[in-house]
């Protein structure tokens, strides 16, 4: 019989770094980084997300030892937000 050699734990590369989006208010014409803006957990943005299906607006919300996991796995900070269609 012939072991089978245990995989290497490789870490995750990190996600090079990148300029963070811009948008510009149609209200004042100021320009401000995306990470900027208070969305109020209705819209948001992002490159990883973490998709909970079935809950409405304002029906639960994650706890503070979920978004530092999150971060401490990713490398970079989260929040939530919430999408109604």
């Amino acid at each position: 019989m012939t072991a089978i050699p245990a995989p290497r734990n490789r870490p995750t590369p990190p996600i090079p770094a990148t300029p963070a989006p811009r948008l510009r208010c149609p209200g004042c014409d100021q320009e401000s980084p995306l990470a900027d803006w208070d969305w109020k957990h209705s819209g948001g943005w992002g490159r990883q997300f973490l998709l909970v299906e079935e809950i409405f607006p304002g029906e639960a919300v994650p706890d503070s030892k979920l978004l530092q996991t999150l971060e401490g796995v990713s490398g970079a900070p989260w929040s939530y937000f919430y999408l109604q269609d």
